[in-house]
């Protein structure tokens, strides 16, 4: 397992590295993803067309949603949390390709390019691990799986 901080110098090849190969490292969690857990996204219709069209893509595939306090990279928290377990979709990986990378790298804070909803994102496989997970306002990335590990580290 490794964590990698977008703000960290010692991090910045592990970072590069994922962020060149984003792409394949969507098609391999499409493979491998049973369920995605989804924090702190915020919908209320009044965001903008990006963040509606995410909403729409991920509504149909909701499992449940539940308050939580602590999720994949994060510690317990004082303040509940929402948490939305999504099913696993070819619309939700065909639009995180249309994506650059996990969140917003040069502001951090969002979920995505061009959504304005802030949102932390896991991806579970069949036997519950979790194999990627970011904590996107600290640009956090951690990584469960060995396969993407290698891709981070340049192998």
């Amino acid at each position: 397992m490794i964590v990698i901080n977008r703000y960290d110098d010692d991090c910045e090849n592990e970072y590069r590295n994922l962020r060149d190969n984003y792409k394949s490292i969507v098609d391999y969690l499409e493979e491998n993803t049973e369920y995605i857990e989804l924090v702190n996204f915020k919908y209320e219709g009044r965001e903008s067309e990006y963040d509606t069209r995410f909403f729409n893509v991920i509504y149909d595939n909701i499992i449940e949603k539940s308050s939580v306090m602590r999720w994949a990279g994060t510690p317990k928290g004082p303040d509940d949390s929402n948490m939305y377990k999504i099913k696993a979709s070819k619309e939700l990986f065909d639009f995180m390709r249309e994506q650059k990378f996990f969140f917003r790298a040069k502001k951090g804070g969002f979920l995505f390019d061009n959504l304005e909803s802030q949102a932390d994102i896991a991806f579970y496989n069949k036997n519950n691990i979790c194999l990627l997970y970011t904590t996107t306002e600290e640009a956090i990335i951690g990584i469960y799986d060995e396969k993407i590990e290698k891709i981070a580290k340049g192998n």
